[in-house]
């Protein structure tokens, strides 16, 4: 699509790093600590899944996800955060700073504002990720897991919003479960 400009649309399959704004909701598909030893060899953040499909254009980019985050409960003695299945779409307004390319990189956007719909089709809870079905008690627990069938909507802005004050930024997001 060449009236769009270069590499409008990009899908992309299988694992894979994902974010959605600053990475406030979505964006480490791995816990890296633990028996991974990732906080000393390198830290993982990519997600499983079916993928996702990115549409970017100039002043306006969206994705399609279809996610899930990798875990591994026998490597981490079932400690590890429980798997999460979702699904959403998001959508961003942003003006990229000076020489910047904002549509493909969050860092280079100088402000934007946005949207995001997630729905959780699938969450593990079999583990120990509460009080309840943990028998080591509360030095046991990783997370909280009951996800399964969870919607969140979600607002965010970010960058220099007053054109006056270059140099102050603002961000922010807001979601509701």
């Amino acid at each position: 699509m060449p009236e769009l400009g270069g590499n409008a649309l990009d899908i992309r399959a299988g694992r894979q790093s994902f974010q959605v704004g600053d990475a406030f909701l979505i964006g480490d598909g791995t816990y890296n600590a633990g028996a991974r030893g990732a906080n000393f060899t390198a830290p993982r953040s990519a997600f499983d899944g079916l993928g996702v499909a990115k549409f970017n254009t100039d002043p306006v980019c969206g994705d399609l996800f279809l996610l899930r985050s990798v875990t591994d409960q026998t490597l981490m003695n079932g400690l590890d955060f429980p798997h999460t299945d979702f699904v959403g779409a998001s959508v961003e307004w942003f003006e990229s700073k000076k020489d910047g390319e904002g549509r493909f990189s969050y860092a280079d956007r100088a402000r934007y504002a946005g949207i995001m719909a997630m729905y959780v089709y699938d969450g593990e809870s079999e583990s120990c990720f509460s009080t309840r079905n943990c028998p080591g008690g509360p030095s046991q627990i990783s997370s909280s897991s009951d996800r399964n069938g969870l919607s969140v909507l979600s607002a965010r802005f970010g960058g220099s919003m007053i054109p006056a004050l270059p140099d102050l930024s603002l961000h922010g997001e807001y979601a509701y479960q």
